[in-house]
């Protein structure tokens, strides 16, 4: 069975460090573990990030809507992630998303304050934080090179690279056909035109609903 002690070691932001130093962290921090059963809401969207949550076993669903409710974001967070750490410090920090139990799952939170604490008690801490938020800005533009401006792919691969986890899987933008020609003031022609341009990237696979042919399923690859 798998430790305390490796199950910390293995997470995004304790990554190098020493089972001493995760002693040492487990002594002085007051740490919470918390179980959900499935469809129990981890997180709501608008609610103040005041804790670092780790996934550390099952998974979960991260979702929102965007322009009134009429493009909706998805994916399944995978254990060890990291629930949207960059909302813990800075001028906004609310999280985007709502995030929810599939299956059991177990987190394991620690408070903004002792956080703190941590970043400076030690460089690694703060080390892994800073490669954190250095990754999800380098990201972006890692998926906007090879994309044109101002182009409904763009703006595809860019709602992804503002949300999506490095540990999720099932990236998933869903919306109607009609939505996002009106969004994006183009013909259907032209939205078949610049999803066809995704999958031949190799960025995305486009499915849709049988019970709804207007409905698109663009999953994304990144």
């Amino acid at each position: 069975m798998i430790s305390m002690y490796e199950i910390i070691m293995s997470l995004p932001l304790f990554k190098g460090t020493s089972k001493q130093q995760v002693s040492c962290f487990l002594e002085q921090t007051n740490i919470e573990f918390i179980k959900y059963n499935e469809g129990d809401t981890i997180v709501s969207a608008g609610e103040p990030c005041t804790h670092i949550k780790y996934i550390i076993s099952g998974n979960a669903l991260l979702s929102t809507t965007l322009h009134d409710g009429n493009v909706s974001f998805s994916q399944i967070l995978d254990p060890y992630s990291v629930i949207m750490p960059e909302y813990l410090f800075g001028m906004h920090t609310a999280y985007p998303a709502t995030v929810t139990a599939k299956g059991e799952v177990s987190i394991m939170q620690i408070i903004k304050r002792q956080y703190l604490d941590l970043l400076s008690s030690d460089p690694i801490f703060l080390i892994n934080y800073i490669n954190y938020l250095t990754y999800r800005a380098q990201i972006r533009m890692k998926i906007y090179q090879p994309l044109p401006m101002n182009s409904l792919s763009r703006w595809i691969c860019s709602v992804a690279g503002n949300i999506a986890d490095r540990h999720a899987n099932n990236n998933t933008l869903t919306a109607q056909k009609n939505v996002l020609c009106t969004l994006f003031k183009i013909t259907p022609e032209q939205l078949d035109s610049e999803l066809s341009y995704l999958t031949d990237i190799d960025k995305a696979v486009i499915t849709t609903d049988a019970s709804d042919p207007g409905l698109l399923s663009i999953h994304l690859k990144f």
